[in-house]
């Protein structure tokens, strides 16, 4: 958000949405690699887990938005809602190759 237009609601849902691609890319290759290590059953309940999160992840952040109700700033909650529950769900991702 240093950049020039990063000040600017578009440039701070633009440096959220890049901080929130970058967390989605460890996602992707995290899931990956557990899909490669874990039993049919274990690999069903993380699809289901997944499918839940989508859908959690959705519900969460445009609640947490709706409190500027649909003013400029409600763009930027909610980016960074979705950046910071990305984040936390590839963390919970890393966390399961140190139980394992």
């Amino acid at each position: 958000m240093d950049e020039p237009s990063g000040a600017s609601t578009a440039g701070m849902v633009d440096c959220l949405a890049r901080e929130r691609d970058l967390w989605a890319s460890q996602v992707v290759t995290l899931t990956a690699r557990l899909r490669a290590r874990e039993s049919p059953t274990q690999i069903d309940q993380l699809n289901g887990m997944l499918a839940a999160h989508e859908q959690w992840i959705r519900a969460k952040c445009h609640y947490s938005a709706s409190i500027y109700e649909g003013g400029s700033l409600a763009r930027v909650l909610a980016s960074a809602c979705w950046r910071d529950t990305t984040a936390e769900l590839a963390l919970d991702l890393l966390e399961r190759f140190d139980e394992g």
